[in-house]
């Protein structure tokens, strides 16, 4: 427990960062080798390349739930787009302690949904495990934007499980 709290003093802290090229493909890698209870794939991370900019904030590992619940509207507003733009797409991905509750749960997703228009398009995926954090990925586009539509281009997706 010693060594989690270390590590987190001497990681960067958490903020909004531009999602390139080699953070999607980080982001898809640690998709495809983890198996949490609610899983995210491939395809969902391509719902964030669909728009004209995605952003990632990851949270340092926490020490408890409500270090955790308490980080989740921070992440939301530091996520906040610009004037003149919108939320089209979120990714939430949270590793959650064995004796998470449901109740935890809710609270950290609804810090975050409050701040996200309501036709955006929302992902969520949950483990459990040792390491309590969460990372928030979103995509943005001008006021008036619509989100990525799976049923109508599906090519991306088909292209990357061909090879």
């Amino acid at each position: 427990m010693m060594w989690k709290k270390l590590k987190s003093f001497f990681r960067k802290p958490a903020r909004k960062r531009v999602l390139n090229k080699e953070g999607f493909e980080r982001l898809e890698q640690k998709f495809i080798e983890n198996t949490g209870l609610i899983n995210v794939d491939y395809a969902d991370v391509q719902i964030l390349r669909k728009d004209e900019a995605a952003f990632l904030w990851e949270s340092l590992p926490c020490t408890s739930m409500d270090e955790m619940i308490s980080l989740a509207p921070l992440a939301a507003a530091e996520m906040a787009p610009e004037q003149g733009r919108k939320i089209v797409s979120v990714l939430l991905y949270c590793n959650l302690p064995w004796e998470a509750d449901i109740e935890s749960l809710d609270a950290i997703c609804s810090a975050i949904q409050r701040t996200i228009p309501e036709d955006a398009d929302i992902v969520f995926g949950c483990e459990f495990g040792e390491e309590c954090s969460f990372l928030l990925a979103t995509s943005e586009g001008k006021c008036g934007s619509k989100p990525f539509d799976a049923a109508h281009d599906r090519s991306v997706m088909d292209e990357r499980y061909e090879d």
